[in-house]
């Protein structure tokens, strides 16, 4: 078992004071139209955007319970269970570098954002 090898692969922008983490595919769908809002009965609304985006997290930050410890919700899913979590980037906006850690055989073991200097 060799030293794992962990890479500074780039950097996050963050504008919003949020970060996201999922696959591309759950919010650009094939046919390359915008990704579609659905109300909380699974009926669609029309194109989502930032507006109703937020809309769906303030619903979700009201009904998501806090882990021991933590103040509000540490992670959402707005878009539905498996579509991705959306969490509080550190301090805020900002520029967060990302690094990549491989396992013994070279493929993607873990991914990392650091949010702040400590």
């Amino acid at each position: 078992m060799g030293k794992k090898k962990t890479f500074h692969v780039g950097d996050v922008w963050v504008e919003s004071g949020l970060c996201y983490i999922g696959d591309p595919g759950s919010i650009i769908p094939d046919n390359r139209q915008p990704p579609v809002n659905f109300n909380p009965d699974g009926e669609e609304e029309g194109p989502l955007d930032w507006d109703n985006f937020m809309y769906l997290m303030d619903g979700l930050e009201k009904r998501t319970p806090a882990l021991d410890g933590a103040s509000e919700p540490l992670a959402l899913e707005p878009l539905g269970e498996g579509q991705g979590l959306v969490f509080p980037a550190g301090v805020g906006d900002g520029i967060y570098p990302v690094y990549i850690r491989l396992g013994d055989d070279g493929r993607v073991e873990a991914a990392y954002i650091t949010f702040t200097n400590d």
